[in-house]
């Protein structure tokens, strides 16, 4: 019979007393050849019976009659969707209203506006023309072939 790899997961279920016969008896031969593992498991098996006694008490107590055995059904889903009807009427409305104020502004930033009152380009438009202009990446280098510097 082949002996599988004794594992963490072994120990533990070992301590637990969770495993079938024959694995528990390679456990123990296991631990009768490595002294410090079986020190290291009875520390374990301490601890397990000290949290035991500890919380039994606990677990034998009655549950209390006031927990509901059944969560409370909440109607969330006319309220959501009640909640997304009244967001997209006034979101709508706000634009419907809003277009004809918006509509003179446009207007006013036109090529053929700025052409008759004679003012230039807004400062924010030609800061962007600038940065374009600056910082675009030159054609001929991406197509370039890649050169290896060597010191």
């Amino acid at each position: 019979m082949k002996q599988h790899p004794v594992t963490e997961a072994d120990l533990h279920a070992y301590i637990d007393g969770v495993l079938p016969p024959s694995r528990r008896t390679e456990i123990e031969a296991y631990l009768a050849q490595r002294p410090e593992e079986a020190k290291r498991l009875q520390a374990y098996q301490h601890q397990k019976e000290e949290l035991r006694a500890l919380f039994n008490p606990v677990m034998d107590e009655p549950v209390p009659s006031s927990i509901p055995t059944r969560p409370r059904q909440r109607p969330w889903s006319t309220q959501r969707f009640a909640a997304g009807l009244v967001i997209a009427i006034v979101s709508g409305a706000a634009g419907w209203l809003l277009h004809g104020q918006a509509a003179p502004y446009l207007l006013a930033q036109s090529p053929a506006a700025r052409q008759e009152s004679g003012n230039r380009a807004p400062a924010l438009a030609r800061q962007a023309a600038i940065a374009h202009v600056v910082y675009s990446p030159d054609v001929r280098w991406r197509l370039a072939p890649t050169r290896k510097i060597s010191w």
